[in-house]
């Protein structure tokens, strides 16, 4: 069901060309967790494998990723590695069967934004993927304003007259 409150989260987390990859090679959670995002307006790609999600990310302008763990090609934890490398403004949560609290450290040191465990409470999911969506766009609007100063005060400095024009 959609939560009420939660109809006017896409224009705000999301742009329009964007989406959350799910990466899960269970096809009961893939389905579960597309269907719950779809119903939230939250558009979302699905992926079995590492294989797939780097190509997704390739065609794609990728948000945030759900990434397993334990993956048929890879390990989700390495690949978590190479997506905070890659793409330091991706969101990336963790979502796996795994309940050892050193395994979620470890993910969210390499640079989770969060870790879930299966199965998914639907609530703490919603506000978890919420909470790292708002973070990223926070992050991102940092940045371009950061960029901004910093090339204000370039043309600011530019502009200014040289003690050797006073001369």
């Amino acid at each position: 069901t959609q939560h009420p409150d939660r109809n006017n989260h896409k224009d705000i987390l999301l742009d329009e060309n964007e989406v959350i990859v799910v990466v899960d090679d269970s096809p009961e959670i893939v389905v579960l967790l597309s269907a719950y995002l779809k119903n939230q307006n939250l558009n979302s790609v699905t992926a079995r494998n590492a294989g797939e999600l780097f190509r997704i990310i390739d065609n794609y302008h990728v948000a945030l990723v759900l990434l397993d763990i334990g993956l048929p090609d890879r390990n989700g934890t390495d690949v978590l590695t190479e997506l905070v490398e890659r793409y330091p403004e991706l969101g990336i949560i963790m979502v796996t069967g795994t309940t050892d609290l050193q395994v979620a450290l470890d993910c969210l040191r390499k640079g989770a934004d969060d870790y879930l465990t299966k199965p998914v409470n639907i609530d703490q999911f919603y506000f978890t993927v919420v909470q790292t969506l708002k973070k990223r766009r926070l992050a991102i609007e940092n940045r371009l304003f950061q960029q901004e100063l910093e090339l204000a005060n370039f043309r600011k400095r530019a502009d200014k007259p040289t003690q050797s024009s006073w001369a």
